[in-house]
């Protein structure tokens, strides 16, 4: 009988236990079972990349030295020479130039790249190499002496008129007071080849207009074909008659 009842005793205890974990998880459902409990938990993010670093390098590809001056730390870069400058710089670098064409300028390492790197064609280059080229090198400009200004033409500049008759019947023209007859299909100098100026009026007779203003500037040689004459002026200005009239 004592036995029995030590029995039962030991059963109800195992059973109050259970009951109580099982009301205990109820109880907590909410709560985040994996934390700290030795779950697995979100990997931190990823480090930051640090800044990249390159080797820079000053190639001279004038006939003269040239100093470079970047970041405090000044150095003479030899004529037609390329050389390392002063340790690791960041992408962008500032620097200064004396002797050169330029007075200095700021620049990618990063956009530069390797692009430069056969201006140094140097052995064991490192692979962030930044190669800044002096390629302007401040010749002294040439020496440029005045010139004479162009002569400008003559504002009141003469011309030798011709009338250029292509009817068939004589025509007459007149012009500043002197007349003359231009014989059918013939050039001839007007008024014996006196000089007149550029805007020359006349009037005609005989011929399908009465007249007319022209521009000898305007006219230049253009008509010099249709009096066909040799030893015709520079200055020649060919007035055609076309308009024959009835």
């Amino acid at each position: 009988m004592k036995f029995t009842i030590t029995f039962l005793a030991l059963f109800a205890s195992v059973a109050a236990s259970t009951f109580s974990s099982q009301v205990d998880a109820r109880v907590g459902g909410d709560r985040n079972l994996n934390s700290n409990d030795g779950g697995s938990s979100p990997p931190p993010p990823p480090p930051l990349e640090g800044e990249e670093k390159y080797s820079v390098y000053f190639a001279n590809s004038c006939n003269k030295k040239v100093g470079v001056t970047a970041e405090g730390h000044s150095q003479v870069i030899p004529p037609n020479d390329c050389q390392a400058f002063n340790g690791q710089y960041s992408d962008s670098i500032t620097y200064k130039i004396s002797g050169g064409g330029i007075k200095g300028g700021n620049v990618s390492c990063k956009n530069i790249g390797s692009s430069n790197n056969d201006k140094c064609n140097l052995l064991g280059m490192p692979r962030n190499a930044c190669v800044i080229t002096i390629d302007l090198c401040g010749e002294p400009a040439p020496t440029r002496y005045p010139t004479r200004a162009p002569t400008p033409a003559p504002i009141n500049e003469k011309y030798t008129v011709y009338f250029a008759n292509s009817c068939n019947k004589k025509v007459d023209v007149t012009a500043e007071g002197h007349s003359e007859v231009v014989s059918p299909n013939n050039c001839q100098a007007f008024n014996g080849g006196k000089q007149y100026s550029n805007s020359f009026t006349y009037k005609e007779s005989g011929s399908g207009i009465k007249g007319g203003n022209v521009s000898c500037k305007n006219i230049g040689s253009s008509n010099n074909d249709r009096c066909d004459m040799l030893g015709m002026p520079d200055n020649a200005c060919v007035i055609t008659i076309d308009l024959c009239g009835s």
